[in-house]
């Protein structure tokens, strides 16, 4: 059997994973914003990519403090 504090740490550690990782996405999107600054059919893209983000972001956000507030 698990112990529920191993579990607690577990979780824990999945989500700084997937915190970093989406930290990392969010520099490369900035990153693209940057470089293609000027080109306006890259713009468009990069525009929509961060719209998904954005609200893939708040979505997240939601879904964590009801987990969290379920506890």
């Amino acid at each position: 059997l698990i112990c529920k504090e191993e579990l607690l740490m577990k979780n824990k550690k999945i989500r700084r994973c997937i915190l970093a990782i989406w930290l990392i996405i969010a520099v490369v999107l900035l990153t693209l914003v940057y470089r293609y600054n000027g080109n306006e059919k890259a713009e468009q893209i990069i525009s929509k990519l961060v719209w998904i983000y954005v609200f893939a972001s708040c979505i997240m956000t939601g879904v964590m403090y009801k987990l969290k507030k379920k506890k």
